[in-house]
């Protein structure tokens, strides 16, 4: 389907949206709408302003997007050569992009131009409070993500069937149409259907919702099967 130039962003519904709409209702407007069409170069300049900003970052962002990547890419190693990355490639991986972030936020003409294509810090610095408590998070982020039940299921047994990575969906209720990516679904072995999430954060309350939504778009791609062979790790 060809590119479509749109006056406003299509209406659509997901758990991150329905967060900012919750929390602010001004930085919804700029993030999805005074920013939409900021990527064209014909676009008026406050909307490219808004754009970049939109794509602004900080360490605990990079750092649970680093540990996103990297059980992403251990799974489908494991699909491809039934191969399960170390625990010291995957830290030394975690830092090369922890790095490599703080050394483009210092190029301010590419995020200028590209603002989706490189990461920017919000003041381009790392306070020693923030990266002291980073590095507290990755040994534990890796070792219990390797620890995991998903990743024991996967690769200590022959059972297992993957069904989903990083996999962004949609689906309807009524109108609507609803934006769902699982960090990885899979068939565990003993047939029960495993929705796993990886979190590098704090406990929020929101991860209840964001369960429940899994589950309504697991019971809207297969009616056919029991939501009590659905769990949530």
């Amino acid at each position: 389907m060809a590119f479509e130039v749109r006056s406003y962003p299509e209406w659509s519904w997901s758990i991150s949206r329905d967060k900012i709409f919750r929390e602010c209702k001004r930085q919804y407007y700029y993030h999805y709408y005074g920013s939409h069409n900021g990527w064209l170069d014909d676009s008026a300049e406050e909307a490219k302003q808004m754009y970049r900003l939109r794509h602004l970052t900080n360490l605990y962002m990079i750092f649970g997007e680093s540990v996103h990547f990297i059980a992403e890419s251990s799974i489908n190693q494991w699909r491809l050569l039934k191969e399960f990355p170390k625990r010291e490639e995957l830290i030394a991986a975690c830092k090369k992009n922890l790095n490599d972030a703080f050394k483009d936020s210092h190029l301010r003409s590419k995020w200028v131009d590209r603002p989706k294509k490189s990461l920017m810090l919000y003041d381009g610095l790392l306070p020693e409070k923030r990266t002291n408590d980073i590095r507290e998070r990755l040994d534990p982020c890796i070792d219990n993500l390797l620890k995991s039940r998903a990743i024991r299921d996967i690769t200590f047994t022959q059972d297992s069937s993957i069904m989903e990575v990083e996999q962004l969906n949609t689906f309807y209720i009524l109108d609507d149409k609803l934006y769902v990516k699982h960090d990885l679904l899979y068939q565990d072995p003993i047939g029960r259907y495993v929705i796993t999430d990886w979190k590098t954060g704090k406990e929020d309350e929101n991860n209840q919702a964001q369960t429940l939504f899994y589950a309504l778009y697991f019971k809207n791609q297969f009616p056919n099967v029991s939501l009590q062979q659905l769990r949530n790790k």
